[in-house]
Formats: structure tokens, sequence, C-alpha cells
């Protein structure tokens, strides 16, 4: 393998959060007296940060203002939130065991809160992530680059050793923000084709595809 390290996005990379997440939203869309959404609604509405996503979860004439008064709850909401829903996709649990054996250093980021992302890491991937680091006060969210900066710190391996593996545009951003390697993948939260249109230039559909180009 030619990285000596991978950062993973946890969201949509490792973990499916889409039922989580959906009843996240539609809670707060209830609450707001809005019409709730389907999982591939919500799905589509999925974008850089919650704010985008519920701006496009709310209906048509919404006014900025409006939808940006649910931010908070929603991000409330979200750090709390564990419906027991939440599965690593088919082959993830494999795949960092390849990756772990063969002597490669293992991250996982995530926007959400670090506490959350850190119990969520433990329920399902045990001790196989050497760091995990989520959203803090003082640490900028994706596609800013701060949560692979500080990752690769904590790793001690140099930014042109490493891979980060995401699913939306905001990582595909994240990785060219942060200078790494980058490789978007497929079968989370966003397809091939809106992955090519927001330039993303690596693109795997399977684990296993994703082992080959690590």
């Amino acid at each position: 393998m030619k990285h000596a390290a991978v950062i993973f996005n946890l969201e949509g990379t490792l973990l499916d959060t889409l039922e989580d997440l959906t009843a996240v939203v539609n809670k707060t869309l209830k609450d707001a007296g809005y019409p709730e959404k389907t999982k591939e609604e919500i799905k589509k509405c999925v974008g850089n940060n919650m704010g985008e996503l519920i701006r496009a979860a709310v209906p048509k004439g919404t006014t900025w203002e409006e939808s940006y008064d649910l931010i908070e709850p929603c991000y409330k909401a979200y750090a709390e939130s564990n419906t027991g829903n939440n599965k690593p996709y088919d082959g993830i649990v494999d795949l960092l065991d390849t990756v772990a054996k063969e002597g490669v250093k293992i991250a996982i980021i995530s926007n959400k809160p670090e506490n959350t992302a850190t119990e969520l890491c433990k329920q399902f991937f045990g001790d196989r992530a050497s760091i995990v680091m989520g959203e803090k006060e003082d640490v900028k969210a994706l596609p800013a680059p701060d949560l692979i900066f500080g990752a690769a710190k904590e790793l001690g391996v140099l930014l042109n050793h490493i891979l980060y593996v995401g699913n939306t545009k905001a990582d595909v951003q994240a990785a060219k923000n942060a200078g790494v390697d980058g490789i978007a993948v497929s079968w989370g939260f966003k397809d091939r084709a809106y992955l090519e249109n927001h330039g993303a230039s690596v693109i795997v559909d399977t684990p296993a595809e994703l082992i080959e180009k690590i």
C-alpha cells in the first residue's frame, strides 16, 4: 500500500447513518410545523453541513432566516441521536482489518461532536482506528481542512503520505483544501454522477476496490 495512513469520513463512508439523520431532520421539521421528508429525499438534501441540509429540506418559500433558526436545534438533536439503526456498510469492517494488517494507520473524522463520533466508532469498529476526531469549538467543520490536519498531526504522518476517503462534495473539497490524496466512495450518501459533478477525480464503488487504491 502506497499510503502510510488513511483518514476516513465516518457518516456515509464507513457508517450508514441515513436512518438516524432522517429521524433527526424530520423531528426538527415536524417541531417547526413543516412536512417531513422520506429517507431518499433526505439523502438528496445532504450537503456540506447541517445548515445546507436544513435549507434543502424546508419547503420552497421558506425564508433564509426561518431555515437558519432550525439549524441549532437540528445540530443538538443530531449530537444526541443514536436510533439504533446505524450500521457499517457491507465490507467495511473487513476493509479496516485489511488496512490495519498492512501496517497503515487509520483515523476517522466526523462533523458530529467528537464524543458522539468516538462512541459510534467504539461501538461499531472497536479499536481499529488510532484516532477519532469530531466537531469541537475551535475546529472548523468539513470542508475546512482542520480535521484532516488534526488527524495527521495525531497520527504523526506527513500530509503527502495520507489518503482521505469520503462521500460528499464536502469531502472532495476537504481533501483538496488539505493537500492530500482523496478518494470518493459511491455507496454512501451520493452516487458516482454527483461525485463526478463535484470534482472527484478518483471514485470507487466497493470497499474491495478501495483496498486496491490505498
